[in-house]
């Protein structure tokens, strides 16, 4: 039986929430085949009550579930290889791929598996301890949260960067794991206990890193921005809010052949440059990757917000503001609670409805005037 514990869900530890018992998981590679997605489905609905989650470190979260069912969705899962059969509380959950690589680039699929094989031996700092495997055909993760990247150089060759650090390492191929092994390790030993359970990024800057680590070589620029529509001979689509049934999963899957999860709540459909026709798939147009917001209202027990609707309000007035220019428009994120569960790395304005003062933080001094008007939707 699974342990009913824990702030962050995993597949082995779920979490009582407003709608019943909630577990999160990473499917391998990140891939989902046909077969897969159809067993996902099936699983939301013959286990919980069939809502389905994408998250924005590309996790896929099962609600509603039932908690005497909870032992065999676990099962299920792991027999439909659905998600890595070495994957439990102690492993490194939060591994993200590069969403654009296919199955058949062999660099990509060799250092995957390799990642996938050694995450019983890679230790993890803190419990959303992340990694993220940018090494695809152009950089696209990193504005997602991650401890350690895994990136590719301005020349083209393999790097470790730690977050917030602007330049990162070199490592040959076969010395990935133990490079990440090693870093973890010295970083570990000479971190105070103030600092313990913080993401690299807070702590780095705090340690004298130098003795261990030889960050020389800089990392490919990121020009891609998500957008839903056709990409990379595929195509990013979406439900509301990342928010899928089963039984919409398993029409999907009637359309497409393989898809990968990303981390902005999004779904990439390889080897298609045609929407599929399905009403529930947001529109091309839709503000929806610039807008995230935690489960909140009726779904999290803490929530003191329906951050769905508001999500929903304003998405309307940034169409009217910026037309059918998404990327002019800022990340804005709404919060449902003082946990500010799901911000992403790169959000410009955090909403707060639940505040009596202070609804609105401008990261950064910009966007101001969009603040006032996004208020209104707080009325």
């Amino acid at each position: 039986m699974a342990k009913i514990i824990g702030i962050c869900p995993s597949i082995d530890e779920p979490i009582l929430s407003g709608d019943g018992y909630l577990i999160r998981f990473r499917p391998t590679l990140g891939y989902l085949n046909k077969k897969q997605l159809v067993s996902l489905g099936k699983a939301a609905s013959q286990f919980g009550n069939g809502v389905i989650e994408f998250t924005t470190r590309a996790n896929i979260s099962l609600r509603g579930i039932d908690k005497n069912k909870l032992a065999k969705l676990s099962d299920f899962l792991k027999r439909e290889k659905i998600v890595n059969q070495h994957e439990t509380k102690k492993t490194v959950s939060n591994v993200i791929y590069s969403p654009f690589p296919n199955l058949k680039d062999k660099e990509f699929l060799e250092i995957s598996k390799m990642i996938e094989d050694q995450l019983p031996y890679i230790p993890k700092l803190h419990k959303k301890f992340g990694i993220a495997v940018d090494i695809g055909r152009m950089a696209t993760l990193q504005n997602v949260h991650a401890d350690l990247r895994l990136e590719k150089t301005t020349e083209g060759s393999l790097m470790i960067r730690i977050d917030g650090l602007e330049y990162g390492e070199a490592v040959e191929r076969d010395n990935i794991i133990p490079l990440l092994k090693k870093l973890i390790n010295n970083i570990t030993k000479c971190l105070p206990c103030s600092l313990k359970g913080k993401n690299l990024a807070k702590i780095i800057h705090e340690i004298d890193y130098k003795k261990f680590h030889s960050p020389i070589k800089r990392p490919r620029n990121q020009y891609f921005l998500p957008k839903l529509g056709p990409c990379f001979k595929g195509y990013l689509l979406s439900g509301s809010a990342g928010r899928f049934t089963g039984n919409q999963l398993m029409q999907l899957a009637d359309q497409v052949e393989k898809i990968k999860i990303t981390p902005w709540k999004a779904l990439f459909a390889e080897k298609t440059n045609r929407k599929p026709k399905l009403k529930f798939l947001a529109k091309n147009n839709d503000f929806l990757l610039k807008v995230s917001h935690c489960s909140g209202q009726p779904y999290c027990n803490q929530a003191l917000v329906d951050t769905s609707k508001l999500a929903n309000g304003i998405n309307k007035r940034l169409k009217y503001k910026y037309k059918s220019k998404v990327i002019d428009a800022p990340n804005i994120h709404i919060s449902g609670c003082d946990k500010n569960c799901g911000i992403p790395k790169n959000v410009s304005i955090i909403i707060s409805k639940f505040k009596k003062n202070n609804q609105a933080t401008v990261i950064g001094g910009a966007h101001k005037k969009l603040v006032h008007e996004l208020l209104l939707e707080l009325k």
